[in-house]
């Protein structure tokens, strides 16, 4: 048997937030809603504990990212990572393009790749 749903008291604040933002209620009386609310969209895009997860000097997953050779590989790997599917050509095009031209560097433009995925609409109801 499953341990019941964590209460607020029994987790540190960043993690409380995250849960409270995407887990509300009782998970068992609660039907799982297939679109992102806003609350959940602005947490992801602004939220320090999200976006610090997202930077290279802290992802083991993204230090890996930027192993790879190639940007197609990269690019594969991430949406692989965070969306569970691999890109379409359509995104495989402008994550190639993001991560070529870059005028930040490779390791910024990774980490915008990966920010972007997070903050896609599937990422928040990925079944």
């Amino acid at each position: 048997q499953f341990p019941g749903p964590l209460s607020g008291d029994e987790m540190e604040p960043p993690e409380a937030e995250f849960f409270d933002a995407f887990f509300p209620g009782d998970r068992s009386l609660q039907p799982r809603s297939e679109s992102g609310s806003t609350r959940q969209q602005l947490y992801l895009m602004n939220s320090p504990f999200v976006n610090s997860r997202l930077r290279m000097e802290s992802s083991p997953t993204l230090q890996h990212a930027a192993a790879l050779k190639r940007d197609e590989d990269i690019a594969d790997f991430l949406f692989l990572t965070f969306l569970s599917r691999p890109p379409n050509q359509v995104e495989l095009a402008a994550a190639v393009e993001s991560l070529k031209k870059s005028a930040r560097g490779k390791r910024e433009a990774i980490e915008d790749l990966a920010w972007a995925c997070v903050n896609k609409l599937e990422f928040i109801v990925n079944p």
